[in-house]
């Protein structure tokens, strides 16, 4: 698929499915170190990845709020709201991505998102040191590779 078909399409799944996740709101910070990938790109496919999971719940379910995407150079990573002094309803993604290599945007986000999922800061604020963090990790894992897969019957 050409980048311009590429690109086409996210627009015309944002503009179809807008109003589907309009209780999370995602602004992606600017950083020279996104390399050549715009941050509204960013922004798009970010809310694309979201869409795909929050069209799955029930409204109790799904993240509302503030969600900002930073970047991150060392790993990806879904900040605990302790470490950024966020509120309930504030969410930090950091992703380690340069340049327009979409397919890592994706997978990134899509983990990372799903940790948001997880109530990953009640679950640290409860047991700090998880022997269980593998799982965790393969939950992530398994809901990235589903979106990721919706992402391509929908985009097809």
């Amino acid at each position: 698929m050409s980048k311009r078909k590429f690109v086409l399409c996210v627009l015309l799944l944002l503009s179809l499915s807008a109003n589907a996740f309009a209780q999370l709101h995602i602004t992606v910070e600017y950083n020279k170190d996104w390399g050549n990938a715009p941050t509204s790109n960013i922004k798009k496919l970010c809310e694309n990845v979201a869409l795909h999971f929050q069209e799955q719940l029930r409204d109790e379910h799904k993240i509302h709020g503030d969600l900002l995407i930073v970047y991150r150079a060392e790993r990806p990573i879904a900040y605990y709201r302790t470490f950024f002094g966020g509120d309930a309803d504030d969410y930090k993604i950091g992703l380690s991505v340069t340049g327009r290599y979409w397919d890592e945007f994706s997978y990134q986000f899509g983990h990372e998102f799903a940790h948001i999922l997880q109530n990953h800061d009640e679950l640290y604020e409860k047991l700090p040191n998880q022997i269980n963090d593998w799982f965790e990790e393969a939950i992530c894992e398994l809901a990235n590779l589903w979106v990721l897969r919706r992402m391509h019957d929908t985009w097809a």
